[in-house]
């Protein structure tokens, strides 16, 4: 008798995905992190940081510490270009390999070059490139670079890497 042992195991393989935090609670909690090194902030300064990261557990952090770094460094808060910039440095590496593997294939690239730029409609323009956008979308998904929201439509789930595709084009 074949028994096949990986059967329960392809039915349990799926990505789980998991939301980025809720951002009031995580605004509430970037402040009281702000507040026990004693820096004073704008008003609007920690919203400011989870609209940048949307609300991304690790790019918030990230944000936090270049943050404080910045002011212990340079003596200032950093604008929102300047602590984007800086955050596009640490994460450089990381970066330029997610998109070295996303760079062997065009749709892929396409897709996502199309998305950052806001255009509501990729089907109709990557149409003339012939790219095949809904066979990009499901692997792109099921790479985890790609989230559905049911009223939203799709939308990459790195938001870092989204800026810095924006910036490469």
């Amino acid at each position: 008798m074949f028994i096949n042992n990986k059967a329960p195991f392809y039915r349990l393989a799926r990505i789980i995905r998991l939301d980025y935090i809720e951002q009031q609670p995580l605004i509430n909690s970037l402040n009281r992190r702000f507040a026990q090194v004693e820096l004073n902030l704008p008003e609007k300064y920690s919203e400011t940081i989870v609209k940048l990261t949307k609300g991304h557990p690790y790019y918030t952090q990230l944000a936090f510490q270049q943050v404080l770094l910045i002011n212990i460094l340079e003596r200032h808060l950093p604008t929102e270009r300047e602590l984007l910039n800086q955050m596009l440095i640490v994460e450089k590496d990381y970066l330029e390999k997610v998109w070295e593997d996303i760079s062997r294939n065009k749709e892929y690239v396409y897709t996502l070059r199309a998305m950052t730029e806001g255009s509501k409609n990729i089907y109709h323009r990557l149409k003339p490139k012939k790219i095949n956008v809904a066979r990009a979308i499901k692997k792109l998904e099921g790479m985890g670079l790609l989230f559905k929201d049911e009223e939203a439509g799709y939308y990459i789930s790195d938001p870092l890497l989204e800026k810095w595709i924006h910036r490469q084009m």
